[in-house]
């Protein structure tokens, strides 16, 4: 059997550059452009994009500007405190630097003791599962394997899903793939062939 462990780390910080707009004498920029270039920064390390909204007021291109801004993930509905920092200003152009709270709106992360139970927690598409898991079985077998999941994955530890495996000649197989541990930010999984 084939058994390999795999990280997925969610943090969610990042920097991204884009062109401003100027709306007055003063250099600004609509906050839905600011909220855009934030959701771009954050796509590149998530693989995902989440929704931002820095609200409707033109935003000064100043160094060291911060807007408070919220961040919706799109899977679970969570909503956080997201503070988005205008950096590097040059004319119309500048950087954004997103720092997202460690904790979601209403309530703090589940600890070991206060895990989420099924139907409660986080979950992710079949299809990422599948590609952690083949990456993760890909070192030990010497070639990336096909891996095939039909549902949605509650990220909740010990939780299991059986998917499909295919080597390089085709031939399938069933992978095991379980929730090792989920702090609220990060996950692992475990992958084994049966």
């Amino acid at each position: 059997m084939k058994t390999r462990a795999l990280a997925v780390p969610l943090l969610l910080a990042a920097a991204l550059t884009l062109a401003g707009c100027t709306a007055s004498a003063n250099l600004t920029v609509p906050a839905d452009q600011v909220a855009e270039l934030a959701a771009d920064a954050l796509e590149a390390q998530l693989d995902q994009r989440p929704d931002i909204d820095c609200g409707d007021d033109d935003i000064a291109l100043v160094d060291g500007e911060e807007v408070d801004c919220l961040l919706t993930d799109p899977e679970t509905e969570t909503e956080y405190d997201t503070v988005v920092t205008i950096e590097d200003v040059d004319g119309t152009k500048f950087s954004v630097d997103v720092q997202v709270a460690d904790e979601p709106n209403g309530g703090s992360e589940p600890t070991e003791e206060e895990e989420p139970s099924a139907g409660d927690a986080p979950t992710v598409p079949g299809d990422d599962i599948a590609t952690l898991a083949a990456n993760a079985l890909a070192p030990e077998l010497g070639y990336t394997p096909t891996i095939t999941c039909n549902e949605d994955v509650e990220i909740v530890v010990d939780n299991s899903v059986r998917c499909m495996i295919a080597d390089e000649a085709g031939a399938t197989a069933t992978v095991l793939i379980t929730i090792t541990e989920f702090d609220g930010s990060t996950y692992k999984i475990n992958a084994e062939v049966q």
